[in-house]
């Protein structure tokens, strides 16, 4: 449903949703963050800010298939959406599904340059946790090497920062 079409009590709630979802994601209670995201969607269902949350949401918890599943559906409806392209790429990575991965890569490059897109060239929300260990390091304090960077925790909210950032990427807090 076009944002238009939404009253605006509608465009607050799914805002509001929206804005406690990511809050409660971002202090690892991904289990509440995903009843909002299902609220919000339940408002607009063709959110794809939500719809990236929610997938979020899912990969945090370990259910990788229907973090997939979700991003398919929305891709079907807005195939255009170079985000919700990245997103899948990040997520069927994060699963070793890499040739899946490269063809949802594909989708976030301009026309004539699918080839020049790839996992190197998008960041992502779906870096901190893979489907084996869905958080590495963040509960003991400890260092992490992933994908031959070296990443701490914040110390505020858990996520995975690169050891050469003064501030954490996900809650803007400065690092130790």
């Amino acid at each position: 449903m076009p944002e238009k079409d939404l009253g605006l009590l509608d465009r607050i709630g799914k805002e509001l949703h929206l804005q406690v979802g990511t809050y409660l994601l971002s202090c690892n209670d991904p289990i509440g963050a995903l009843r909002e995201f299902d609220a919000a969607l339940g408002i607009d269902p063709a959110d794809g800010a939500v719809v990236l949350q929610k997938a979020r949401a899912l990969s945090a918890i370990g259910r990788w298939d229907q973090a997939i599943e979700v991003l398919r559906t929305a891709i079907a409806s807005a195939p255009g959406n170079r985000e919700l392209h990245q997103a899948l790429g990040a997520v069927l990575e994060a699963c070793g599904r890499y040739d899946e991965a490269r063809e949802a890569y594909a989708g976030t490059a301009p026309p004539g340059r699918a080839e020049t897109v790839g996992p190197t060239q998008v960041t992502s929300c779906f870096e901190d946790v893979g489907p084996g260990d869905p958080l590495p390091g963040a509960l003991t304090g400890e260092r992490v090497i992933v994908r031959e960077v070296v990443r701490i925790p914040c110390q505020y909210c858990g996520s995975l920062v690169d050891i050469t950032r003064t501030t954490c990427q996900s809650c803007g807090a400065p690092l130790r």
